[in-house]
This record gives structure tokens, C-alpha cells and sequence, in this order.
């Protein structure tokens, strides 16, 4: 339970509790906070606001709540002020700059794709046997890969081929060959010693600064060290780079490297998807630019009042009254250059002995 009483002190205090929570929520927060509060254990009550609690006068709760709302009021203005002031900002250097930067992205991933196009793996046939009959099983060297497109299938009429199997019911198959590779200028058509050979290369990188070690399907590989010696990073240049953190195996390796590539057109797709973002919020930024501040009319009502009640209230004018009325001690005091250029009194009044003890003293 709390007891309060009337036309006492206890209001001011409850005031002074709530003024202090305000304060602490006005910085404990996502939103603008003030940038300096006054500590409420060293608030101090003027003589004007005692005489105003002990006449139980109902103005100077008015006055406490205006104070509160205007200076609420104050710093939503002040945030307005500053969002328009970043919207600004925004509109003329940091959309523009954003906007600029994506559509080189979109040109370098662009480029980078048709010098992909141009450097592709040669498609090798894979010779297959005629369709099977129902039940029949396909020979197992149909479905081997063949690397190189070094061998070619036995003739008819060979051991183990049919010699009554026409030419026209044989079917020939493509699949993805290997389109080479060149480190330290040896071109590599093997899969095999390609990554063996990236695998080696990642030996003679000892610092973190990327080395230039070949190229690859048009673009320039370079390796580099990090997370302090852990992973190994091939980058891959065009237009844009194309990271790809190796591994140990020597042909995965290589289809990471063929995965970063192809990957392109979806990274193509996101920054144009970020383009048209950064175009939306540039042009709700400019509708948004030069809005007046929603609760100018509210500040300005209750700043006008707020003054009104200091000068009813004596709080303002009355001290500043006194203090411009009353002549300040500087004034009183007389000037030490006047009273030199004052002339000289005469010498027989110096020998008055009464009077030169007086200046003595």
C-alpha cells in the first residue's frame, strides 16, 4: 500500500520517480535517446515551486507535465530531423554509389558468363550398345565413363560382339570431358594430375597474399592461405572473383571449382534482385523527403503554454527581474583610473594630521 497526501510534497516526489523512470526508458531504447538527461537526485525546487505546492496551486502539475511532453515532443522532432537529414544523405551519395556498384556486378558476372560460354568441356561420345531386349542386361562397358575419348568401341564380328547387330540400332551417348587446365604453364589435360597438381601447388603457399598458379577455362587462378593455414582459397578472376575453399581430394577439388562457376547465373539473379530493392527504397525515400514534422502543431501549443505558466509562475522572469534591477558589485566599486585622474588636493589640507592618519589606516 502507499498513502499519499494531499497538498504535500508527496506529488513533487512521486514526480521525481516517474521523471527518473522516463529518462532511464528514454536511453534504454532501440529508438532515437537524448543525448544528455539531468540527474534527478540533484533536481532542486525553486522558491516559486514551494509556494506553489504549500497553496496547493493545481498549475505547477500543469507546469511538471508540460515539461515532460514538451520535451518528448522535442526529441521526436529531433529524430524527424535526423531521419530526413540520412534520407537526404541517402538520395544523394549513398543510393547512387549502391546503384552504380550493382550494375558493374551485374556487367562483370554478365562478361564472366559469356567467357564461360566460350571455354566450355568438350562433350566426348560414349559409344553403347543397340537398346536390349526385354530382360536383357546392358553390358557393363556401356555404362563405363570414358575419359579422354581415347577408346572406342570393338567392331562387329571382334570377340564378344554381335556380328548380326546393324549399324543403325547403334546408339551413341555424350558426357562432359575435361576441358584442361594450366599451372605453372604445363596445360594438364588429365583430371587426375590437374588436381594433383592444384593439390601441390597449395604446398608453395606459405603467406596470406594470393599467388598467381595458372588459369582455367579463361580465368585466372590464384592461391591463398586463411584461418591461419587451415583452409586453402582458389580464386578464380574474371570481371569478378569466384572463391572456392579446396579440400584433399584431388578430383573434388575440380568439381567445386566447375560448381563455383556454374553457380553465376543465380548470383547474377540476386544482385538484380538487389538492384530493384535499392530503386524501391530510393524512390520511397524521395516520397518520404521533405515531410514537415506530424506533431509541429502540438510542440509549438504546448511550448507557447509552457511559457506562459513560468511567466505566471514567477519561475523565469521574476529572478532574472531581480538580478537585472539590483546593480551588480562591479558597478558599485569605483574606478581606480578615475580616482587618479581626479586633481590633486591642496597641500594644506595634507598636513592635517588627523586626516593623513585616516588614509593611513
Amino acid at each position: 500500500y502507499r498513502y499519499v497526501t494531499n497538498g504535500t510534497f508527496d506529488s513533487y516526489l512521486w514526480q521525481t520517480v516517474e521523471n527518473k523512470q522516463k529518462f532511464i526508458s528514454q536511453i534504454m531504447t532501440s529508438k532515437s535517446p537524448v543525448r544528455s538527461c539531468e540527474d534527478v537526485d540533484e533536481t532542486a525546487l525553486s522558491y516559486a515551486e514551494i509556494k506553489a505546492l504549500c497553496a496547493g496551486n493545481p498549475l505547477i502539475k500543469e507546469k511538471m507535465d508540460l515539461d515532460i511532453d514538451v520535451s518528448r515532443l522535442r526529441i521526436l522532432k529531433a529524430s524527424h530531423l535526423s531521419q530526413q537529414y540520412r534520407l537526404e544523405d541517402d538520395i544523394l551519395k549513398h543510393f547512387p554509389e549502391q546503384i552504380e556498384a550493382n550494375k558493374g556486378y551485374i556487367a562483370g558476372f554478365k562478361a564472366d558468363m559469356e567467357t564461360l560460354e566460350a571455354h566450355p568441356h568438350p562433350m566426348i561420345p560414349v559409344s553403347q550398345a543397340a537398346t536390349p531386349e526385354a530382360g536383357a542386361e546392358r553390358p557393363d562397358s556401356a555404362d563405363a565413363p570414358v575419359e579422354g575419348g581415347t577408346e572406342s568401341p570393338a567392331a562387329p564380328g571382334e570377340a564378344g560382339q554381335p556380328t548380326d547387330a546393324p549399324p543403325e540400332n547403334t546408339a551413341v551417348a555424350m558426357q562432359k570431358g575435361f576441358a584442361g587446365i594450366v599451372i605453372r604453364g604445363d596445360t594438364l589435360t588429365d583430371k587426375d594430375n590437374a588436381g594433383a597438381a592444384i593439390l601441390a601447388a597449395c604446398k608453395e603457399v606459405k603467406g596470406g597474399d594470393p599467388v598467381e598458379i595458372g588459369s582455367y577455362r579463361g580465368f585466372t587462378m590464384s592461391l591463398s592461405v586463411e584461418n591461419f593455414g587451415k583452409d586453402f582459397i582458389l580464386t578464380m578472376k574474371g570481371k569478378m572473383t569466384h572463391r572456392v575453399t579446396l579440400g584433399k581430394d584431388a578430383r573434388g577439388n575440380l568439381n567445386r571449382m566447375d560448381n563455383a562457376l556454374a553457380s553465376m547465373p543465380e548470383r547474377l539473379a540476386a544482385v538484380e534482385e538487389r538492384l530493384e530493392n535499392i530503386h524501391k527504397q530510393m524512390a520511397a525515400a524521395k516520397a518520404e523527403l521533405g515531410k514537415p514534422f506530424p506533431q509541429e502543431a502540438e510542440l509549438g501549443e504546448k511550448s507557447a503554454r509552457l511559457a506562459a505558466l513560468n511567466i505566471q509562475l514567477d519561475m523565469d522572469t521574476g529572478k532574472q527581474g531581480r538580478q537585472a534591477s539590483r546593480p551588480s558589485a562591479k558597478q558599485e566599486r569605483p574606478s581606480v583610473l578615475e580616482s587618479l585622474k581626479r586633481p590633486l588636493p591642496p597641500r594644506g589640507a595634507e598636513k592635517k594630521p588627523k586626516h593623513r592618519e585616516q588614509e593611513v589606516r
